[in-house]
């Protein structure tokens, strides 16, 4: 239990989010999240669905249950970004490791990125999440993807690169209904 704690303490789950729990959804997606907990290796779980069905709930759910028995990391997109453009332009760090800033979305157990496919401007930060999603492909270190698109659309927001990868071993939900918010 305190390992567990350790572990939900540095996994960035929103205040507003932290008592989320699989218990809060149907049974077949509880199902199809402990399918994708129990993967070993290289997996890719995409959350779609419009606004306020509850994916990033189900997320942070996600990050609760993966926390038991590994570390995790739940960030929105738009953060992530900042926080690696943000370390490869602190010079004090560029002579360590020319991205400093990817390596704790890198090498965390399972990252949970939220908001996917809405927050690229640039070039560069295509490239930072290639980085960081070829890195956890090529180590095999699970990851899960929430986004208001449709697939075909955030794949083509994200790249080919990324998109590529995320389809190995991709599992895929997609929540409907009302708002919870309303």
């Amino acid at each position: 239990m305190e390992a567990h704690e350790g572990r939900l303490n540095h996994a960035n789950i929103p205040k507003r989010f932290i008592g989320a729990r699989l218990s809060d959804f149907n049974n077949q997606i509880i199902k199809d999240i402990e399918k994708f907990i129990t993967h070993t290796g290289w997996a890719s779980l995409l959350v779609l669905g419009p606004v306020g069905t509850g994916k990033t709930h189900l997320g942070c759910a996600i990050a609760y249950e993966i926390a038991k028995t590994k570390t995790v990391l739940y960030t929105t997109l738009y953060a992530m970004s900042q926080k690696v453009m943000a370390d490869m332009n602190d010079n004090s760090k560029k002579e360590t490791y020319r991205y400093k800033g990817a390596e704790i979305f890198q090498k965390v157990g399972v990252l949970i990125i939220d908001e996917m496919g809405r927050s690229f401007t640039t070039d560069a930060e295509k490239n930072r999440l290639f980085d960081i999603i070829n890195y956890r492909y090529e180590n095999l270190l699970p990851t899960v993807i929430l986004a208001n698109k449709g697939k075909d659309e955030l794949f083509h927001s994200i790249g080919e690169g990324v998109a590529d990868r995320l389809r190995e071993e991709m599992q895929g939900l997609v929540l409907t209904g009302k708002s919870w918010r309303k």
